[in-house]
């Protein structure tokens, strides 16, 4: 893992924390236009690393033990369809 991949995953991490936190405190009313800023913030250098590294990685060739690519969109939907 370099060190580019491995800032990724953990802002990816720090990005599920805070999504988490959030749907909590928007599940319970209490949440502030702070909160929302600091999570809208976050996702937008979480896009921009995620273009970085595709760039950095679409040449490389998947191990067949890293399973299928990522179907973003389609979980997306999913998730909000059970909503």
């Amino acid at each position: 893992m370099s060190t580019r991949t491995k800032g990724l995953a953990v802002l990816l991490r720090r990005a599920q924390w805070l999504l988490g936190d959030l749907a909590f405190h928007v599940g319970a009313g209490s949440f502030r236009d702070r909160d929302v800023e600091d999570v809208c913030a976050l996702l937008e250098e979480v896009v921009r690393m995620l273009r970085e590294n595709k760039s950095s990685t679409q040449d490389r060739t998947r191990s067949p033990e890293a399973g299928p690519p990522l179907d973003v969109q389609r979980r997306v939907r999913d998730g909000l369809r059970r909503l």
